[in-house]
């Protein structure tokens, strides 16, 4: 684990689309996650907690991939495999106590046969229930404070969003009207709110669930092309995802208040971000285009959109770059991936001092308008 910290002053040169003085001026340190031992250096963190627990996932020695956790600062915990199963197993959400929603391959199924799963605080697992009616196959996505989950799972026709807590087990929470049963939970708050997407008559369409209201169609951004995903949702009840525009994917910013914001693309790229995590200040993080066709880890804050690549601090302690950001806490720490040495490693980055982001701003548009498992439904997603 390397970490490395320097004073950074060369804001203007990381301004992108707004004004972004704030965090591009503050010192950031950022530290190489690791790896579990073995020969295949591979690690990616999806997930971190309001205490600073970080889930994930990294290559084992045997060859396989399982999930892990860091007690940041720290090494990765191999949390293991279902009995019997397959080696790969994903890390994809965890909460404040430590627990940590994910998924893993059954016992003996075929590659695609994901069980979703829940990995107690003292590391014991949990393969959750299918839904009434359904094959075994599912994958947890999120998991909020009060240990309640999200995911999708096989029903008797198709896949469904889920909600699962320990006292009342699977709920099946439905499609949008007109679709070809599908839908997918990759999100909950705190106050029980939903998020994903689900099949509708004209393709996919993020959705936002409550117990009050069921499931409502978030729509998609304006040109876009029928298609719209939501990833996260905040105690504010933001939402954040990615909609099909004209030319590509950009980023959105949902709220009630203002309905669906597009958050641009960085400077030169091909019209293809996506939003993964928000915290409940109203920080965003996620992917954004390079030329080049690659990926870059990106920060939407204060009215503006940050390269994450582009920091001193990243050059400095010998990264590539940093591919994807996928959560960020309530202090404003970030985790993702990034290419160091040739090899993709987690990381973590912490800001000298957090960003006073307004909950419900408005971000302004850009200037210019892995290793997930990758089996079908059961690929990377975001976590806070």
């Amino acid at each position: 684990m390397t970490t490395t910290t320097i004073s950074n002053p060369l804001c203007a040169a990381l301004l992108v689309g707004g004004a972004f003085a704030a965090s591009a001026a503050q010192a950031w340190t950022i530290t190489d996650l690791g790896t579990l031992p073995g020969p295949y250096e591979q690690s990616v963190a999806y997930a971190i907690s309001d205490s600073g627990l970080i889930s994930g996932g990294s290559a084992s020695a045997g060859g396989g991939f399982h999930a892990v956790r860091w007690s940041a600062p720290g090494t990765p915990v191999d949390l293991g495999l279902l009995p019997g199963g397959n080696p790969y197993s994903y890390g994809y959400s965890i909460n404040s106590a430590g627990q940590i929603a994910g998924a893993a391959l059954a016992p003996g199924g075929l590659l695609y046969a994901a069980r979703a799963v829940l990995w107690q605080a003292d590391g014991s697992l949990l393969a959750l229930p299918d839904l009434p009616g359904g094959g075994q196959e599912s994958a947890a996505y999120d998991i909020n404070e009060a240990g309640q989950i999200v995911g999708y799972a096989s029903a008797g026709t198709g896949y469904r969003a889920f909600l699962w807590s320990a006292a009342s087990g699977m709920q099946n929470l439905g499609d949008l009207p007109g679709g070809s049963n599908l839908s997918v939970a990759n999100s909950l708050n705190d106050h029980g709110q939903v998020v994903g997407y689900s099949n509708a008559f004209t393709g996919d369409r993020a959705f936002l669930w409550s117990a009050a209201t069921g499931m409502q169609n978030l729509g998609d951004l304006a040109g876009g092309a029928n298609y719209s995903q939501a990833l996260a949702i905040n105690n504010a009840g933001q939402v954040v995802g990615s909609s099909g525009v004209a030319g590509g994917g950009h980023a959105f910013l949902w709220s009630s208040a203002t309905g669906m914001v597009d958050l641009g693309d960085l400077a030169g790229g091909l019209e293809a971000s996506t939003a993964l995590a928000i915290n409940d200040l109203g920080s965003i993080v996620g992917t954004g285009s390079v030329d080049g066709n690659v990926q870059h880890a990106v920060l939407w804050e204060n009215g503006g959109i940050l390269d994450l690549s582009l920091l001193p601090e990243v050059a400095a302690a010998g990264w590539s770059y940093l591919e994807q950001a996928t959560g960020i806490n309530t202090r404003g720490q970030i985790v993702g991936f990034g290419v160091i040495d040739d090899s993709t490693h987690a990381f973590l980055l912490t800001p000298s001092a957090p960003a006073s982001s307004t909950p419900n701003a408005v971000p302004l548009p850009s200037s210019i308008a892995l290793f997930g498992a990758g089996l079908g439904l059961f690929g990377l997603r975001r976590r806070r």
